[in-house]
C-alpha cells in the first residue's frame, strides 16, 4: 500500500499523510527548504497547519507564532505532536518566549502577506528573530493576481498594483486608514527585507499555486490558457547577512 499524497483539493487535513510521515511542500519548496534536520523553524502566522506538519515530519525544531490554533492543535493531539506554539505576531511587540537569532528559518505561509500593514516593521522582527545566514522562506499568492477580474472570458485589469486612494466622500481625505485599498509591490517587500539586512536570493513565480488556489485561479470561466499569462503564486528565499 503506497503511502498517501497530498491533495491540494482537500478541505480537511489528511492526518494518514503526516502520520505515515508524509508533507505538503512543491518540489521547488522542498528544494530550498534543504535539509531541515535539526533546524530550528519558525512559521509565523499559523496558516493551514500543515506547514507546521510537514516541517515536523521533515526533522525540524517547529515553533508556531500566531493567533488561531484550534485547527493546529487538534491535528497535533491526534498526531501526538507538540510544536511550541506563541500568540503573536511580527510588526508588533515580540513576544518574551522568541529569543533574537535563534532561527535557521522564518516561513511565511499563503495568504500571510496581505495581512501585513508595514513591510520595514516585519522586516524588522525577520532579522531579528533570524540566526546570521538564516533565512526567510515566503510562499504565498502573487500581488498581481489580486488585480484582474473576468469579463466575457478575458481577464481585466480591476484595481491598482499599488493599491488605491479611496476618498468616495469626495472631502479629500482617505475614508480609511491605511489610505489606500489593498496593494503591495514585489519591489516594497524586497527593499524592506534589504533595508533590514535580509538579502533575497531566489524569486520564482508560478502559474498555479499547486497547493492553494489563488484569486486568479477562481475564475473558472476564464480559459486555462489565458489565465497562465499571469502568476497565482510566488515563492521568495532571502538571507540574513
Amino acid at each position: 500500500m503506497e503511502d498517501p499524497e497530498f491533495d491540494p483539493e482537500a478541505d480537511i487535513i489528511d492526518l494518514e499523510l503526516y502520520r505515515s510521515g508524509g508533507n505538503c511542500f512543491s518540489e521547488s519548496e522542498l528544494a530550498v527548504l534543504g535539509d531541515l534536520t535539526d533546524k530550528r523553524v519558525l512559521v509565523t502566522p499559523e496558516g493551514s497547519a500543515e506547514e507546521t506538519l510537514s516541517f515536523i515530519n521533515l526533522g525540524a525544531d517547529v515553533t508556531v507564532l500566531g493567533e488561531d490554533f484550534d485547527v493546529l492543535r487538534s491535528a497535533c493531539q491526534e498526531l501526538d505532536l507538540a510544536p511550541q506554539m506563541i500568540q503573536g505576531g511580527l510588526a508588533s511587540r515580540l513576544p518574551d518566549e522568541l529569543e533574537p537569532e535563534s532561527f535557521d528559518i522564518v516561513y511565511s505561509p499563503w495568504g500571510s502577506l496581505d495581512g501585513v500593514d508595514e513591510f520595514s516593521d516585519w522586516a524588522v522582527d525577520v532579522a531579528t528573530l533570524l540566526k546570521q545566514f538564516g533565512r526567510l522562506i515566503v510562499f504565498d499568492e502573487h500581488p498581481v493576481s489580486f488585480m484582474v477580474k473576468p469579463a466575457d472570458g478575458q481577464l481585466t485589469v480591476a484595481t491598482s498594483y499599488w493599491g488605491e486612494f479611496v476618498d468616495d466622500d469626495s472631502d479629500g481625505e482617505p475614508d480609511s486608514d491605511p489610505p489606500t485599498t489593498f496593494g503591495w509591490a514585489i519591489g516594497d517587500l524586497v527593499t524592506a527585507l534589504g533595508n533590514a539586512g535580509v538579502a533575497t536570493l531566489k524569486l520564482e513565480e508560478f502559474e498555479e499555486s499547486g497547493r492553494y488556489l489563488s484569486g486568479l485561479e477562481l475564475f473558472e470561466e476564464v480559459d486555462d490558457e489565458i489565465r497562465s499569462r499571469l502568476p497565482s503564486a510566488l515563492l521568495l528565499v532571502a538571507v540574513k547577512l
